[in-house]
């Protein structure tokens, strides 16, 4: 698998799980009612950011790895 593949499904698919299964978890501890559907905007909101943030940290790492 390239590094951008890598990188990219890190911050696409690996941070908005992650996040989402932390604001799940933090509900839960709360007492709140689950309603799996009100995640969704939260899921796709920040796998939508991590387009953009997977694709300057794929060139942040090209640019460290052209300077070595």
């Amino acid at each position: 698998m390239s590094s951008f593949a890598k990188t990219m499904l890190l911050y696409v698919v690996g941070l908005p799980v992650f996040v989402t299964v932390m604001l799940v978890l933090t509900d839960v501890f709360r007492g709140r009612d689950l309603v799996l559907v009100s995640y969704v905007p939260n899921l796709s909101g920040i796998a939508t950011g991590g387009i953009i943030a997977g694709f300057v940290m794929h060139n942040v790492k090209k640019l460290r790895e052209g300077d070595a």
